[in-house]
Order: structure tokens, then sequence, then C-alpha cells
């Protein structure tokens, strides 16, 4: 019998009470953005020539290469910006790209995001770029 009362009054607690979901939060912040590609001069020795190309595996276990279907895809991020698998909207040449955090920079760095290009080239001609506002997910 106390078990039926307890199911009972659960399910009208239920009805009555509304449930709601907290949904995800987004926060603002201000970072230095920068530009990375698979190739030695931006990875060390974590760069890898397969296949013709370079490729890089980040600290979640997801390799990238350059190519150019993993653009504006991919980031880095210092601990103070964002968690490996959390979002980033960030506006890049006129456009809102959402990025997956998929490697981890150092904390020493600050507010930092390092976005992932296929191309060396490509990187240097992006450059820096300081007190950006982004939107972490």
């Amino acid at each position: 019998m106390k078990k039926f009362c307890l199911i009972f009054l659960t399910a009208i607690l239920m009805t009555l009470l509304p449930i709601t979901v907290a949904s995800a939060k987004e926060t603002t912040k201000t970072v230095k953005l920068t530009y990375y590609c698979a190739c030695p001069s931006c990875n060390g020795s974590w760069a890898l020539w397969k296949n013709g190309t370079w490729s890089t595996t980040t600290t979640s276990g997801k390799r990238l290469y350059n190519l150019k279907h993993y653009k504006y895809k991919y980031c880095a991020a210092t601990p103070s910006v964002g968690r490996i698998g959390q979002t980033i909207k960030v506006k890049l040449n006129g456009k809102t790209y959402k990025l997956k955090i998929v490697d981890r920079m150092g904390s020493n760095y600050g507010n930092r995001i390092d976005v992932f290009h296929p191309s060396h080239a490509g990187c240097y001609k992006l450059g820096v770029k300081y007190n950006h506002k982004v939107q972490v997910i």
C-alpha cells in the first residue's frame, strides 16, 4: 500500500509541477584568434605525411588532414575558453561558423582559439585577430 501511495503521489506531482529543462548557456568570450594546419611548422613532431598530405592527431584523438573539407570545422582552445567537445560559434570573413574543440592549448596562452585551416599559406594570409568575440555553446 505504501508503494502504491508513493507512486500515486509522484504521478500527481509530475503532472502539477512544470518540468523545465535547462538549455545550454551560450557565453561570449573575447579571444586571440589564430590559425594552424597539420604541417610540421604548426604541429612539430605530431605532424605526419600520409597519402600525399600532412595530418595531425589532436588531443581528442581526431585526425585532421590538410584537405579542404576540414576548413573552419575544428579548433584548439585554451581551458579558459572551453572544453574538448564543446562548440564555438565564430564569425570569420563575414560568415558564422560552428567549430568543434578537438585540441587543447596550454593555459599559459590565456583566452585563445587556434582554428584549423588546410593550408599553411592560408594560415599566414588570415593572420591573427585580437579581441575577437566568440560564443561558446
